[in-house]
């Protein structure tokens, strides 16, 4: 998974988490700061198929912060 550069806002990791799942990634119908629902599409999508393992480039550029917030996917059957 690429993470977008240039942001620290946890929903664009959500949205980088979805599109390298290949699904799409909602672009209205969503509340735009709340990173939850996109989560809870991440989650949907990663229960639903059969992802073992996903590659997270350049994971020495995220802060802490975004770092945290893909922390619950590694090892949780779902996203926070």
């Amino acid at each position: 998974m690429h993470p977008t550069p240039g942001t620290d806002a946890a929903i664009a990791l959500a949205y980088d988490v979805l599109a390298a799942l290949g699904k799409p990634v909602p672009l209205d119908g969503h509340r735009p700061l709340d990173p939850g629902p996109a989560w809870s599409i991440a989650a949907a999508w990663i229960l639903a198929t059969p992802i073992t393992h996903l590659t997270l480039l350049r994971a020495h550029l995220l802060t802490p912060h975004r770092f945290r917030a893909l922390l619950p996917c590694a090892g949780a059957p779902a996203c926070a």
